[in-house]
């Protein structure tokens, strides 16, 4: 579906618009780095980065990566980074000199990427288009495609079933999917996991998702497939879950697979349950 940006555009044409995006999160990582610094990156560089972003930007990115590497806090980590990558696929290359038009596109996408952090969570916490706060850019970018396709969800709200996990701390908790898609009684639960590239992430992950699937009683979406002419698997479950990882956010054409996926649960779930 093809619906209007307003606000935080991560797929737009322009390479402008993404060096200003650039800009924005190189400042987010010096804050959560040293947040009381009265010089920073957008004081010292903006000005000749709207003018000469090639020029300016790989000094300004090569400070960054440092700061990024020591940011004491492992999810904040790979979530900047994940988002530089995203945000480095649209650029085919940083422009060297920006017209007057090139300028404003740069200016856009900076105030743009610096409007999605809620600031009293001192940049741990990101609003959608719809005004959710969500923990993660990877995050954030979920919610929007649910939001601009028409797609109701819910976003960390517990479960009411029996089954809890246990927190880092062996503490029974309650479970709470990153997004949760309830049609008809039938349940498909997004888990957006973006430190999998982490051992001790994915270790923990893999025990979630066992008991994810045992104590619901549920099926991980790429096991569930129809066969020829049928209308939905019948292995079906009441819970399907879906895990997404940052490599699988890169592009248009990622996100828009995964909206295939979600609009495919759907379809299953409404032939299921004619009206």
């Amino acid at each position: 579906m093809n619906t209007k940006h307003v606000g935080l555009n991560e797929f737009h044409s322009s390479s402008a618009y993404h060096a200003g995006r650039l800009m924005a999160l190189f400042q987010q990582i010096q804050d959560l780095d040293s947040p009381d610094l009265n010089s920073t990156f957008s004081s010292r560089y903006f000005s000749a980065a709207t003018d000469c972003p090639a020029r300016v930007l790989p000094t300004v990115c090569d400070i960054a990566m440092k700061r990024l590497r020591r940011l004491p806090v492992r999810k904040h980590r790979y979530d900047l980074r994940a988002a530089l990558i995203r945000t480095y696929g649209q650029i085919d290359r940083l422009p060297s000199v920006l017209t007057l038009k090139g300028k404003a596109e740069f200016q856009l996408g900076y105030f743009h990427q610096c409007g999605v952090v809620v600031g009293r969570y001192k940049n741990g916490r990101y609003k959608s288009s719809d005004g959710t706060i969500v923990k993660s850019l990877g995050e954030r970018t979920i919610a929007d495609l649910l939001f601009q396709n028409g797609v109701k969800y819910c976003y960390e709200e517990p479960l009411n079933v029996p089954i809890k996990l246990s927190d880092p701390n062996g503490e029974k908790k309650q479970v709470e999917p990153d997004f949760t898609i309830e049609r008809f009684g039938f349940r498909l639960l997004i888990e957006y996991t973006g430190l999998l590239d982490d051992v001790r992430y994915h270790k923990n992950w893999r025990w979630k998702l066992k008991r994810l699937t045992r104590g619901l009683g549920g099926k991980e979406f790429r096991d569930l497939v129809a066969e020829t002419g049928d209308t939905y698997p019948v292995s079906l479950t009441k819970f399907t879950l879906l895990d997404v990882t940052p490599d699988e956010l890169q592009s248009q054409v990622q996100v828009d697979q995964l909206l295939e996926k979600i609009q495919t649960w759907i379809s299953w779930i409404d032939s299921k349950n004619p009206q």
